[in-house]
């Protein structure tokens, strides 16, 4: 199986426009080639198998923090973090591009799962009877489309123009390098054919609602709800973007509205705690979660968001920096203990809490910017499942004079305190916890799926179109039904819930509020190339271009317990918290709303991104 989906990614590679040479035996009917693989119903659903993990091996870290969010204005833009770790992706998170540094090479390389969907559909229709029957032939083809349209739905926005590719020509014997060179399609071209195969994968997936094959069905795979979501994002898109050729298109928005309600009535429910969605132990009894990739033991278990972890064996910040939380390592308390210790009630230091464990040979190379964390107010329980706050001491407590440096005499650092108020301590940076995995044999493994589609996703768009409607009332309505959830028993709709304003300060209160509430799903980068200041408006309109974009935008910054990452007390008059500044330019980098492609596919045929 794994040999078949190489095979087929270093051809579609070729098809592409990227060339790439292979010598196949096409005619042997027994060997992982096009003929003999999709010969009987079987060979299809394993290779549908096949395709999800290659999709859950290759795009989970590219699509949810690389394209989704690095970009974003939201992670912390200095090299070295909270526990002294050299951080990666620093050129991506300040927004340093250009073809020698297009952050994605080849397209993303999404061309090789690509090119596996385009022979599973070739064949899926040439050789139709060899299925058991025609459900199964159209679920399978109703999977693939949604796929593709995926895809290319990821590289119109990361792209705006791409190489359309829908054929498996290499496996149709075509392979002339120079016969198989494309050039880059129009966007309007790209945004017609992702719209014709989500309506392609709607209309398989009727067709196919007999078939019941469990290998492929379920919340783990692509299903006819996750096509729903996708065919409203395209159209909502569609309807408020203008790239290339495609000039924005109103009634694009009511198109996405019809599909995003049909979600909402799909039978999926908010769980009614917060943290439950993304507690690993309770993830077969979600039930809000609509497509997401598999993680378990013994299946890749050190996904993405490890890499946003502390390992208190590896990390330089044990004992530096002050946490709140408990001998499990997760519930939050109102003592301090200094992190990665816990001192229980003999004050003897136990180290056998969650975190402590850590995953194990990995530090923190992704931190988020303090502004994130004074975005939510105290009652909102969202913001301790997502992050790990830590806290800078005192000159007094680590022991030293004011210089920071010189020792107290007699005097020892302290390493617990009982009343410790959050209000009146400045932030030394955070930790991203949301998916907290779990122990086995005393190691933390990361058994968190990872979540493309759930239903409060579908709720804040529904937010965005009211907007758009002038709906005020929906607005808050849909605003509120998330955020209800995230204050729990604490709720107060007068005191709590949003009031709806102006088209301007609705959008940006759908952006802070699903920055809170999907911070490491993969969206805040899109809402600010989609969302803006006015309706219709231009380009520049765009929050990408506007001071809302800012992480810290609306916070009070003459706060003085807010900053953003300093390492000592001593540092924190250079860490002045930002809340104004774009997350770019328009003026100078209005380009960079669109990544370049890497100079070794640029040719007389595949033309660079203009403005690059």
């Amino acid at each position: 199986m794994k040999k078949y989906i190489n095979i087929l990614a270093s051809l579609a590679i070729a098809s592409s426009g990227m060339f790439a040479s292979c010598s196949l035996d096409l005619d042997n009917p027994d060997g992982p080639t096009a003929t003999g693989y999709f010969n009987e119903q079987d060979k299809f659903v394993l290779n549908m198998v096949g395709i999800t993990q290659e999709w859950r091996s290759d795009f989970d870290i590219n699509m949810m923090r690389n394209a989704g969010e690095l970009r974003s204005g939201i992670y912390s833009p200095v090299t070295s973090g909270i526990d002294g770790s050299m951080l990666d992706g620093i050129e991506a998170v300040n927004n340093v591009l250009d073809a020698a540094h297009p952050q994605f090479t080849n397209f993303a390389n999404f061309y090789g799962t690509i090119g596996n969907l385009n022979a599973l559909l070739y064949y899926a229709d040439r050789n139709a009877g060899v299925f058991n029957s025609e459900s199964a032939r159209s679920y399978l083809k109703g999977m693939a489309y949604g796929m593709r349209a995926y895809l290319y739905f990821q590289l119109h926005k990361m792209y705006g123009t791409c190489p359309l590719r829908t054929e498996p020509d290499v496996l149709l014997g075509n392979f002339n390098a120079v016969a198989l060179a494309m050039p880059r399609a129009e966007a309007e071209a790209v945004l017609n054919q992702i719209k014709e195969d989500v309506k392609n994968s709607i209309k398989e997936f009727e067709a196919g609602a007999g078939f019941n094959d469990q290998r492929v069905m379920g919340k783990n795979y692509w299903n006819p709800t996750a096509t729903q979501m996708l065919a409203g994002e395209v159209y909502l898109w569609s309807g408020k973007v203008s790239t290339g050729n495609h000039k924005a298109t109103p009634a694009d928005v009511t198109t996405a509205k019809g599909y995003f309600e049909e979600v909402t009535k799909a039978g999926y429910s908010m769980m009614p705690n917060y943290a439950d969605v993304f507690d690993a132990a309770k993830k077969a009894a979600n039930t809000e979660v609509i497509f997401s990739t598999y993680y378990g033991y013994g299946v890749n278990t050190a996904n993405w968001y490890f890499q946003s972890f502390w390992n208190p064996t590896t990390g330089q910040a044990q004992g530096i920096f002050w946490a709140c939380y408990g001998e499990d390592g997760i519930t939050p308390t109102a003592y301090a203990n200094r992190l990665g210790r816990y001192i229980n009630t003999e004050g003897k230091q136990v180290n056998n809490n969650l975190w402590y464990h850590g995953p194990g040979n990995v530090v923190n190379r992704y931190q988020y910017r303090n502004a994130v964390w004074y975005q939510y107010n105290e009652l909102d329980t969202r913001r301790d499942a997502n992050f790990m706050d830590n806290y800078l001491a005192t000159n007094e407590e680590n022991g030293v004079q004011a210089d920071g440096e010189t020792p107290i005499e007699g005097a020892s650092p302290v390493n617990f305190i009982a009343d410790f108020n959050k209000n009146e301590r400045n932030l030394a940076g955070l930790f991203f916890f949301k998916y907290k995995g779990e122990l086995q044999n005393s190691n933390l493994q990361g058994t968190n799926d990872m979540i493309y589609y759930r239903l409060p996703l579908a709720y804040m768009y529904l937010a965005e179109i009211a907007n758009y409607e002038g709906n005020n009332s929906d607005v808050e309505k849909y605003i509120n039904m998330v955020r209800q959830r995230a204050y729990a028993d604490n709720w107060d709709e007068a005191t709590l819930g949003y009031k709806a304003g102006s088209f301007r300060e609705n959008e940006v209160a759908i952006l802070q509020e699903k920055t809170r509430e999907f911070v490491g799903e993969g969206q805040r980068w899109w809402d600010i190339r989609r969302l803006t200041t006015v309706k219709d408006g231009e380009d520049k309109d765009h929050l990408l271009f506007q001071p809302e974009s800012c992480a810290g935008f609306g916070l009070d910054a003459t706060n003085p317990y807010y900053n953003e990452v300093c390492l000592r007390i001593n540092d924190l008059p250079n860490c002045p918290l930002v809340t104004n500044v774009p997350v770019l330019d328009y003026a100078t980098q209005k380009q960079m709303a669109l990544w370049p492609i890497n100079t070794a596919l640029v040719s007389d045929v595949v033309l660079q991104t203009p403005g690059y």
